[in-house]
């Protein structure tokens, strides 16, 4: 498999400024931050490894990658938008993926690629890939992407748990793909969707509830904490509004939520 990344590639075919390749790093999230926080970052920028040792999911979750997956970050400026809008971005980013990962399994028997509020992506209910969104205090609507997608790569080496629930789109498709084509389809596709979204021109509800593999399925939701115990809300998902709210009927009544930690409950 052709894992190679040349920068100057990468720039020239693709949205960015600036395409940082590094040979390994801890996590892509922490060396983008970095160059943001020192602005040394020349945006919009993407920042990518064949080797991330450390890298991070959403809240004290480690994300696990090995040789074959795509592990990159994208700093890119979401000014004029407010501060309060920028959760929709999660969304945005995970339709783009989606629609650019369709185009690898299509035509391949029960591929779909699936969302799950708000920043993961599935094919098979297994999870194939996770977003990661974050900002420095004093650019808060600049802001570093994370992307970590099973692509080449091969799970039997993985911890247990992670073996189980997740999924490549070698294991799919029995094929294997160029990682740096992939990159600047979705560079392309994420810089597309952002353009319009900071335009108010993307219809993240259709897009994603289309794609939405909590759609009319029994879930909870756990938000925040109240004397270290966080707040529980069971009902029925009616997928997500315009603005990237989760919907959920509880007791008859159809209810936004904006941030917590979902599951099925059956």
């Amino acid at each position: 498999m052709n894992t190679a990344f040349k920068p100057t590639r990468i720039e020239a075919d693709s949205c960015v400024a600036e395409a940082i390749v590094l040979d390994e790093c801890h996590s892509t999230n922490t060396a983008a931050l970095h160059r943001l926080k020192n602005q040394t970052a020349c945006l919009p920028s993407v920042l990518v490894t064949t080797c991330q040792t450390a890298g991070r999911g959403r809240g004290n979750h480690a994300w696990f990658s090995n040789d074959g997956s795509l592990t990159f970050s994208v700093t890119y400026d979401f000014s004029p938008m407010q501060q309060k809008d920028v959760p929709v971005v999660a969304l945005a980013t995970g339709i783009s993926i989606a629609q650019v990962l369709e185009t690898l399994i299509d035509g391949v028997n029960s591929n779909t690629i699936q969302l799950k509020w708000p920043n993961d992506i599935y094919l098979r209910d297994k999870k194939l890939g996770g977003i990661l969104i974050e900002s420095a205090a004093t650019q808060p609507t600049q802001l570093v992407i994370g992307i970590g997608l099973n692509i080449n790569n091969s799970l039997n080496t993985a911890p247990a748990d992670i073996s189980a629930n997740g999924i490549t789109i070698t294991d799919a498709t029995d094929t294997t793909h160029n990682l740096e084509d992939l990159l600047v389809l979705l560079l392309n596709q994420l810089d597309k969707n952002f353009s319009l979204l900071k335009s108010n021109q993307l219809d993240i509800s259709t897009l994603w509830n289309s794609r939405c593999m909590l759609n009319h399925s029994d879930i909870s939701i756990a938000i925040g904490q109240t004397d270290q115990q966080p707040l529980n809300y069971q009902g029925r998902c009616c997928g997500v509004a315009s603005d990237g709210a989760l919907l959920l009927e509880i007791d008859g009544e159809v209810k936004p939520f904006y941030s917590g930690i979902v599951h099925k409950t059956v």
